[in-house]
């Protein structure tokens, strides 16, 4: 008991430092350019950027709202940023080693150092980390949830998991298909082992059920531009009667 009470505590020490760290190199890193763009463009009041994440042309709707929220709201940006990687750390380390205190920093220095390239960016932008890193937690509390379904046969898990998965599907199109995939060759490895292959079916079918939404929110706002730009084009034409 006495035991089990120190890892507890030496691991919320841990992650205490690692999200401390990751504010504190944000710190250094925020506002950049897509700040400047999107604080240009509308007001950051929660129904602004409803209404410009829904209508923005992409699809990416979750990614959207919190990008465009947190480009007006960068100090609230650097924390929540911090809050994410660290939450990536503690579910990765649940996951993947079984709450294991030794695993905490290895897993948050694989999360921190490759800041190169293409991560690099994700890392830089508040945009992109939106739409790009943020997913990734949900997928692994995906991940979690599954594991949890394997070891207990309560079907209340479900109500989590669909949960995780469909809001895994509502950022970048390549985060739905990178998910599908991985749901699909889940299945393939458990048809072929003969395990529970059900519980990864129903998470496709979430991932599916996602994948759907980021369609049917791409084809609405595709829908809007057009009509703005109908819009614009017929007061274009009216202006140049005018003259």
């Amino acid at each position: 008991m006495r035991t089990s009470k120190k890892s507890v505590i030496l691991s919320s020490v841990q992650y205490i430092i690692i999200f401390i760290g990751f504010a504190l190199s944000y710190m250094f890193t925020y506002p950049q350019y897509d700040v400047l763009l999107f604080t240009r463009d509308f007001k950051g009041d929660i129904v602004s950027v409803l209404h410009e994440a829904l209508f923005y042309g992409n699809g990416r709707f979750l990614g959207n709202v919190l990008g465009f929220y947190f480009s007006h709201h960068f100090t609230a940006a650097i924390f929540v940023t911090a809050f994410f990687l660290t939450l990536i750390v503690f579910l990765a380390n649940k996951l993947f080693f079984s709450d294991n205190p030794k695993a905490i920093f290895p897993i948050g220095a694989v999360i921190a150092f490759p800041a190169v390239g293409i991560i690099r960016e994700v890392y830089c932008m508040i945009a992109a980390f939106c739409n790009y890193a943020v997913p990734l937690a949900f997928a692994l509390m995906s991940g979690i949830f599954i594991k949890k379904l394997k070891a207990d046969s309560s079907r209340l898990f479900y109500i989590p998991l669909g949960f995780s998965a469909v809001c895994a599907c509502l950022f970048s199109e390549n985060t739905t298909i990178v998910i599908l995939c991985v749901a699909a060759m889940i299945i393939v490895g458990d048809l072929s082992r003969k395990q529970q292959e059900s519980i990864h079916a129903r998470h496709t079918e979430f991932d599916f059920f996602g994948s759907r939404c980021v369609d049917n929110v791409s084809h609405s706002e595709t829908y809007g531009h057009q009509t703005k730009t109908r819009l614009l084009q017929g007061i274009c034409r009216t202006e140049s009667f005018d003259f």
